[in-house]
This record gives C-alpha cells, sequence and structure tokens, in this order.
C-alpha cells in the first residue's frame, strides 16, 4: 500500500495542510463527538433539585517508566490509510512523548483467520510494545462467512454473528491481559449500497462489545464520513474549502481524509486516556 505515488501524495498533502492549518489554531470535534458545553450559571433557576451523580471508571492511562506513552495502531488496508494520517498528525516536535506503531496488514479480518490470524499477531504485537492504548480499525473484509469447526457461517447469519462477538471479545481480552485501553474504530461508511449495509451490520455486532468492555471505547466514523441526512459522502469541508476525503473505488481513504479521521481519534487519545498528544497540522473539519 506505501507506494512512491502515495509517498509523493502525501508530501503533497502536508505542504498543503501547513499552508492552510493557519485557518484553526486547534482541531473541531466532529458533530457526534461535540458534547454538551458547561451551563451558563445566569439560566439557572433559584430551585436546585437534588441530584445524583454516578462517577464512571477513568480510562486514563498512565506513562511508561520513561515517561512515555505508546499507541498501537492496527487494521486491514483502512487502518493502511489510518496510518498515513497519524503520520502526519503525531510528530516529535509536538507529541515528544508519544510513539505510533502502525502495524495494519492488507486484506486481513476477523473473518478470515485462515489467511492472518489478528487475535494471534495482536498478542504478539502487544507483548512487544506494550502499548498503553490500541487503535483498531477492521470490518473491511468481514463480509464473508467463518468457519467454526466443520460447520460454515454465512456473512450475518446467527452463527455468524456468534463466532465474529466471539472473536471481537477475544481481541479485547487480549488488550485486558496487558492492561491496554482499545479504540475499536467503527467500519467505515461505504459507497456501494450493499456494501455499505454490511458495514452497518458489522458495527452493530461490535459496537455493543466494545462499549460494555471496561477497557473498550467505540470511535464512530458516519459523523466525518456521512452527510447530515446520513448519506455517504466522498467529499467534506475542509479549512473552509470542499475537498475529497475518500478515494474513488468508494471504499478506502484519501490522504486528507486519513489526516481527518485521524485527528479525530488524537481527540479521544488526549480527552479519554489523557496521552499528551498535540496533532502537528490541526484541521477545521465541517
Amino acid at each position: 500500500m506505501f507506494t512512491i505515488g502515495k509517498r509523493l501524495r502525501s508530501l503533497g498533502l502536508v505542504l498543503t495542510i501547513g499552508a492552510v492549518a493557519v485557518v484553526s489554531s486547534s482541531f473541531v470535534p466532529f458533530p457526534a463527538q461535540v458534547g454538551a458545553g458547561p451551563t451558563d450559571p445566569s439560566s439557572t433557576t433559584s430551585t436546585i433539585s437534588p441530584t445524583t451523580t454516578t462517577t464512571l471508571p477513568s480510562k486514563v492511562v498512565h506513562a511508561d517508566a520513561r515517561g512515555h506513552y505508546t499507541v498501537l495502531e492496527i487494521g486491514d488496508s483502512l487502518g493502511i490509510d489510518l496510518g498515513w494520517g497519524f503520520g502526519v498528525e503525531v510528530t516529535p516536535p509536538k507529541s515528544p512523548k508519544v510513539t505510533v506503531i502502525q502495524a495494519a496488514k492488507g486484506s486481513t479480518g476477523l473473518s478470515n483467520d485462515w489467511y492472518y490470524s489478528w487475535p494471534a499477531n495482536f498478542s504478539t504485537l502487544l507483548h512487544r510494545s506494550a502499548p498503553q492504548v490500541a487503535v483498531i480499525l477492521l470490518g473491511t473484509n468481514d463480509e464473508q462467512s467463518i468457519r467454526v469447526g466443520t460447520t460454515i457461517c454465512p456473512f450475518n447469519s446467527l452463527c455468524w454473528r456468534n463466532a465474529y462477538s466471539g472473536r471481537v471479545r477475544q481481541m479485547l481480552h487480549l488488550a485486558q491481559l496487558t492492561h491496554t485501553q482499545v479504540i475499536w474504530v467503527a467500519a467505515l461508511p461505504m459507497g456501494a449500497p450493499a456494501f455499505n449495509q454490511a458495514m452497518v451490520a458489522i458495527n452493530d455486532v461490535t459496537r455493543p462489545i466494545v462499549t460494555a468492555s471496561p477497557n473498550g471505547t467505540f470511535f464512530e466514523t458516519k459523523p466525518l464520513f456521512n452527510s447530515a441526512n446520513g448519506a455517504y459522502r466522498s467529499v467534506a469541508i475542509v479549512n473552509r474549502q470542499a475537498q475529497s476525503i475518500r478515494e474513488p473505488d468508494g471504499i478506502h481513504i484519501n490522504l486528507l481524509g486519513s489526516d481527518c479521521l485521524a485527528l479525530g481519534i488524537i481527540k479521544s487519545l488526549k480527552e479519554t486516556f489523557g496521552v499528551p498528544i498535540t496533532p502537528a497540522l490541526p484541521l477545521l473539519i465541517q
């Protein structure tokens, strides 16, 4: 995936973003990630009702013995695309205490373990790199049958959903064994309607498992890659200009889209997990 042509386009992206980055001094979150702001004291009434506050477990991670943070990023070919965004945005001058390890592999997923077993390779990577947070982007290649023993489970059948659920739980458990938090990136919206529905089905299986896990955070991709009415979009307003964020195949993310997605995950790494990470080239994304 890392072709010379793409390297040249990446350089062009860096130059372009650098020229327009002055438009925004900080990253603007995607709409679905913006929470309600603090209550305006002048708008409160004189009668204050008692409230019950529920304290959620903190997901803040801690630096290693060197005061350093490691983020492991794995996935399929879209994970490789995402890695380009991290490469642009996570740099030593801006984030000197953070290292992102890119270990995505094309044509992989949780369905086709006969080709590449993510649980086995994820376990090796976790023990080798000891990351505080793992970012996982899988699903693009999972619209296929899963073999369970001698049984072939067709995509999205009950048998398939049970098997796929078990593999998602396995990945989260492996991370939990090494005290690693997980950002599970939702399978992206796709241009072809049938393919998009498959990604919706995969997210419907994955989302509740990840959100219920003590070390899981589910990162929605629809706010960036869908329009306001929920339709697939290949163009977004970035730095006040309409710009392409997807490849013409309606599947992959182009270099600007990869950067935009990386920025959203960087926001989560900083605000949810306390990783001292600052984007090198922030963008205004609408």
